[in-house]
């Protein structure tokens, strides 16, 4: 085990050997050596590069909503919790910078303010910024893409403790890590093409399955988003 020091003391330690966590789904659970919360670009470098000095290492969770075996580990565990909110914005052109553990049912208080919104979102708003591009959260719509699309720059750690900021221009690399599943590092901010803000009409209506699976291609065509379960 190791801790990583600073002299504010940021890091919170959240896990101690044995602990387990489990997602909602009760198909994965792990237990981590040690569960630390950094709380900026810096400390996140500090945990990785001491992971590495040590041979062991590190995996990025965001809010533990449906975590597949991907995140899966018996050694390092960094929790995104803090690594949260409005970071940076640029209005005229639409975009937001956000910090990745910021979970999705925040992002509309902190951009309805600038007169933004996300284009597209799924139904299910638990999961962080971080966790829904990297895993490829999807929502509905023909029209739209999912919430990787929206990404047009990050910053990311890499697994040597380096610090990448990429954007735009780095279009290769900026297409590898929305979605990248974590492999190419962690995620601390994530910059979003944000839309103007709008609002939605929503008709929700009981019918049987076979009239729901019968009327499925017709129904997409005919509104921005139609699901049904």
């Amino acid at each position: 085990m190791f801790s990583v020091t600073h002299t504010d003391s940021p890091t919170t330690v959240l896990g101690v050997p044995g602990r387990r966590l489990r997602n909602w789904g009760r198909t994965q659970t792990i237990s981590p050596t040690r569960a630390v919360t950094p709380r900026d670009t810096d400390e996140v470098a500090a945990v990785v590069r001491a992971a590495l000095a040590r041979n062991t290492t590190v995996k990025a969770i965001g809010a533990g909503h449906s975590f597949s075996a991907i995140a899966a580990t018996d050694a390092m565990l960094i929790d995104t919790r803090h690594l949260r909110g409005l970071i940076a914005t640029d209005v005229p052109r639409g975009q937001v910078t956000l910090g990745a553990g910021t979970h999705l049912y925040e992002v509309p208080g902190l951009i309805d303010p600038l007169g933004l919104a996300m284009p597209n979102l799924g139904d299910i708003d638990r999961q962080t910024l971080a966790g829904a591009v990297s895993t490829s959260t999807h929502g509905t719509g023909v029209g739209f893409g999912g919430l990787a699309t929206q990404v047009i720059g990050a910053t990311m750690v890499t697994g040597t403790g380096d610090t990448l900021r990429i954007g735009r221009h780095d279009g290769r690399l900026l297409a590898a890590i929305a979605p990248g599943l974590g492999a190419l590092g962690v995620l601390v901010d994530i910059t979003l093409q944000c839309v103007p803000a709008f609002d939605l009409s929503a008709v929700e209506e009981i019918t049987d399955f076979d009239s729901a699976v019968a009327d499925f291609g017709t129904r997409i065509r005919e509104v921005d988003h139609h699901e049904f379960y």
